[in-house]
């Protein structure tokens, strides 16, 4: 990330939304739960010309500095595989926090496994890729 992009995490537009997403979770990490931590705002996807206040709630998430830290594993996965457009990216993000609202799965088991699939269908399945994601 630019030392640009950092500078427009100070502006009043971001400290509102990120209030605001951190306020939709109860101030728990949307993927474990823990409430006694420093929470992030995790943005779902990025898009080269938007600003971080300019994203939907719905790809904004709270979470914790181990699960942001796994979000952001997971992203790295799928950057380097270079498999999805962005707008596959924008879709499966919104697909995720559809079915983690729902109470349907997990955020970080999804994108784990698209991060694994992704990974899979570029390189083929190895032993190496199976315990990277099983640690």
């Amino acid at each position: 990330m630019s030392k640009d992009w950092h500078s427009l995490y100070r502006d009043p537009r971001w400290q509102k939304k990120r209030l605001e997403v951190l306020e939709r979770a109860e101030w728990c990490c949307q993927t474990c739960g823990e409430s006694e931590l420093e929470l992030q705002v995790h943005h779902g996807y990025y898009e080269g010309n938007k600003k971080p206040w300019e994203y939907e709630p719905w790809s904004l998430f709270a979470l914790c500095d181990k699960c942001h830290e796994e979000a952001e594993w997971s992203r790295r996965q799928i950057k380097l595989a270079g498999m999805l457009s962005l707008e596959v990216q924008f879709a499966l993000a919104e697909l995720v926090q559809v079915l983690v609202d729902s109470g349907i799965a997990d955020q970080m088991l999804m994108a784990r496994k698209i991060a694994e699939i992704t990974h899979e269908c570029v390189y083929g399945k190895t032993e190496a890729t199976s315990e990277a994601h099983n640690p």
